[in-house]
């Protein structure tokens, strides 16, 4: 295994926004198979080593496959733009708008006559502009792949609104996270 290839190159899955998670978690079963360190117990030091670092390589590169958010990143990445979330945190007015109706509406959940009809409708919300996100990246995406050869300038414009799309997929992530804390105070209940 070569720790020089990319996270796609890596499980032998094409570089895609959209992958097969079957294919991905197979692949990643065979790898940890043949690298996990408890196969090389009685081996080298140095090979137990090898070995921890390619099963913590293989780990981090399905951790970043597994989430949307962060695949997208990394096909940034993979393309020369890099998606820092705390440097630039410009959005669209609009943008900023929904996500505080959103979170007070979540809040809202907490007190509603029937919390969990209320938080599974938020919840499909959330899930349906998600979707709507993934689709919009990749199309963008696939936009960025077909201008690299072409103009540099129209790649740089999808390039920051890929990136623009990346970072409204971080915040739609945390709202999910944030239902999901909020489903299990209702649960405690």
């Amino acid at each position: 295994m070569d720790l020089k290839q990319n996270y796609f190159q890596l499980f032998s899955i094409p570089v895609s926004f959209d992958i097969d998670l079957a294919e991905l978690k197979s692949a990643y079963l065979e790898l940890q198979r043949n690298l996990h360190p408890d196969r090389f117990a009685h081996s080298t030091a140095n090979d137990k080593l090898l070995s921890m670092q390619m099963s913590s390589h293989v780990n981090e590169a399905m951790d970043v496959l597994l989430s949307p958010v962060r695949r997208a990143a990394y096909l940034l990445e993979l393309l020369g733009h890099s998606v820092d979330f705390e440097v630039n945190i410009a959005m669209e007015p609009e943008f900023l708008m929904e996500q505080m109706e959103l979170r007070e509406l979540l809040e809202a959940v907490k007190t509603a006559p029937d919390p969990e009809a209320c938080l599974n409708q938020f919840m499909a919300r959330i899930d349906q502009q998600s979707e709507k996100l993934f689709t919009e990246f990749n199309e963008i995406y696939n936009g960025c792949l077909q201008t690299q050869a072409k103009k540099r300038a129209d790649q740089s414009t999808l390039l920051e609104q890929a990136e623009m799309c990346v970072r409204k997929m971080q915040f739609m992530n945390k709202l999910q996270l944030e239902a999901g804390r909020v489903e299990e105070e209702l649960l405690d209940y």
